[in-house]
């Protein structure tokens, strides 16, 4: 998996797509922590980044309804999206 390669193609989807999100910059945030955990060995890659982003978010003293959204779809996988 090249990940700078992956990361700037979801950036680029997010821009096109941003006006339709109810809470872009979030979604953003998800995005730059989803596969911060990439273990190819490891079948948790998705919940590690998601507590990852929690802990760091929760260090930045956010919300924690923020907190929850971005956990949850930093550890959303694609087969869990539809």
């Amino acid at each position: 998996r090249l990940f700078a390669f992956s990361r700037r193609g979801s950036k680029a989807r997010l821009d096109e797509a941003r006006h339709l999100a109810e809470r872009p910059a979030e979604l953003e945030a998800a995005l730059w922590y989803h596969d911060a955990v990439y273990d190819p060995q490891a079948k948790d890659n998705e919940e590690q980044s998601a507590r990852w982003a929690a802990a760091d978010l929760t260090s930045a003293r956010a919300p924690s309804d923020t907190i929850e959204r971005i956990a949850g779809l930093t550890g959303a996988r694609e087969d869990q999206t539809g």
